[in-house]
């Protein structure tokens, strides 16, 4: 077998299972939601240095809006990625550019950088944070979230702390490949419209909102966590409110990912879910439904 379908054979199964790691993201925004987008694509290089960012961006690369941004890596420590994180907050640039989003024909993708790239980026620039990280080659791609704000795109870079070219023409492909499904479960986490971080779940009621899902009560929470009845009370109020849910039920659809909260919305702003649903939360499909799909949800 030749070394090029050997190649051909890896970069599928890298596609898929990256794939399968997007699919997994969180349904609903969390503060480390794009730290954990970062690491599932790590597994682009087995020294990669990943960023993730949830922006508005012009077509020269200049950052109108940051809502989100992350990082992680194969083998830098976590406290050393700070400066790669606050890269999209601390500067008005990306360092490169993208071209015209509303051009892109779903998402793009490029090799960037060269042999002395990180000499080259050590100044005051918006890449001095990778060649703090002796980044001198990186994969960098985007894909738009939605046809209404053409801008507002979410980003990746994965860096290669190597000496040689890591990345060929294919991986640049394989990025943009993956790119789409990334920008889906973006917009399902995150809305159809600009969001802010107060909005975004904390690590404690991401918790919280787990063993609601398991089914477990608000006491029996209280014990696991030793907390008391009332502090949980608390996080539970505020998973109502940033998730726009009046009812477990509505809770638990929104962290599977059975409910986008910008599709399904009434006057108030609040989730309003179809007839059918029971008294204990659970979605009854109407009879003679077709394609055993109701249309108001969005079945992840």
């Amino acid at each position: 077998m030749s070394n090029y379908v050997r190649d051909g054979d890896r970069r599928l199964n890298l596609a898929a299972e990256l794939t399968e790691s997007i699919c997994a993201l969180p349904a609903i925004a969390t503060l480390r939601w794009c730290d954990t987008a970062a690491e599932a694509f790590t597994q682009l290089h087995p020294q990669a240095v990943v960023a993730v960012t949830v922006a508005e961006i012009s077509a020269n690369g200049q950052l109108l809006n940051v809502e989100a941004a992350g990082a992680a890596s194969t083998d830098v420590e976590a406290h050393r990625l700070e400066s790669i994180r606050r890269r999209f907050i601390s500067s008005s640039s990306l360092g490169w550019s993208p071209g015209d989003a509303q051009e892109w024909q779903g998402a793009t993708a490029l090799r960037i950088g060269g042999p002395e790239a990180d000499q080259q980026w050590a100044g005051a620039g918006p890449l001095r944070a990778w060649a703090e990280h002796g980044v001198s080659h990186m994969l960098a791609g985007g894909a738009r979230l939605t046809s209404d704000v053409a801008n507002r795109v979410v980003i990746v870079e994965c860096g290669a702390r190597s000496t040689t070219a890591p990345f060929v023409a294919e991986d640049a492909a394989l990025l943009r490949s993956t790119l789409p499904p990334l920008a889906n479960r973006v917009r399902r986490a995150f809305g159809d419209v600009a969001n802010e971080e107060s909005n975004f779940l904390t690590p404690r009621e991401q918790q919280v909102l787990d063993m609601l899902s398991l089914g477990m009560s608000v006491k029996q929470i209280a014990a696991d966590l030793m907390r008391s009845p009332h502090t949980v009370h608390d996080h539970v109020k505020s998973l109502h409110r940033k998730l726009n849910a009046s009812s477990r039920g509505e809770l638990i659809a929104r962290a599977l990912g059975h409910v986008s909260l910008p599709k399904i919305q009434n006057g108030d702003g609040r989730i309003s879910l179809p007839k059918g649903q029971n008294g204990d939360g659970h979605i009854s499909l109407p009879k003679g439904q077709s394609g055993n799909r109701y249309e108001p949800l969005t079945i992840a």
